[in-house]
């Protein structure tokens, strides 16, 4: 469910984010209507080359995780 994506930033640069994805058209429960697409992060890093980006992920992905 947890995934790992690299973007490329607003503000120049690359973003390193781990968070899940939302799907569109799950019922939200407390009201009416449908959850929208989304990303929900929980941790994110800024690289200035896509290259620093992928060699962050390849660490987390083989560092325990807690």
């Amino acid at each position: 469910m947890f995934e790992w994506r690299i973007r490329e930033s607003d503000h120049g640069g690359f973003v390193a984010e781990y968070g899940g994805p939302v799907q569109s058209g799950i019922e939200a429960g407390f009201k009416p209507g449908f959850y929208m697409p989304a990303f929900i992060v929980y941790e994110s890093a800024h690289f200035d080359n896509e290259a620093e980006a992928q060699r962050y992920l390849a660490r987390s992905k083989t560092s325990p995780q807690d």
